[in-house]
């Protein structure tokens, strides 16, 4: 995983952090994985069809000596 610096309004960090001591998410990073996870399947279809797309980009970059890892998704 990489790590990524965000700022957030205090009101959304308030409701992150009710979310942890309600014990629905162990932690913050959890909680906000979630969100961008429903995120990306909400807006563009699901898991696969970002690993298609993103398996298409890469072999048009290839040739840019471009690598970067997705697994993470």
């Amino acid at each position: 995983m990489q790590l990524l610096s965000i700022q957030l309004p205090e009101a959304y960090i308030a409701g992150i952090d009710m979310l942890v001591l309600s014990g629905y998410f162990p932690n913050r990073s959890e909680a906000i994985r979630s969100a961008v996870r429903d995120l990306i399947r909400s807006e563009l279809g699901g898991f696969q069809n970002i690993r298609d797309s993103y398996m298409m980009m890469q072999a048009q970059k290839s040739s840019n000596g471009v690598n970067e890892d997705i697994d993470e998704l």
